[in-house]
């Protein structure tokens, strides 16, 4: 969470983004996803981002329109879990 929010220090404050963040630990994945203020007045919400990413994980989570967390049982889906995500923000733009 402290890497994502130094991280949202450093982007540009004109523009939608969003960033996703994602850990393993073992057999266990967590992921973070936050939008900045640009990108929720465009629409963008962190918790329908990690909605899309989570099933690829076998994960559940929530959050709100800012900002999301969830975590998952299974490691090895993390990049399907990534893609989900990039697919899910590409049919938004």
């Amino acid at each position: 969470r402290e890497a994502t929010n130094a991280a949202m220090q450093m982007v540009a404050r004109d523009i939608p983004v969003v960033l996703v963040g994602a850990a393993v630990d073992g057999e266990k994945v967590s992921m973070l996803v936050t939008v900045n203020p640009i990108g929720q007045s465009s629409g963008l919400s962190a918790k329908e981002v990690l909605a899309a990413a989570l099933p690829s994980v076998d994960g559940r989570g929530g959050g709100k329109a800012d900002s999301a967390q969830g975590g998952g049982s299974r490691p090895e889906g993390l990049e399907d879990a990534l893609q989900a995500a990039r697919a899910f923000l590409a049919a938004r733009a």
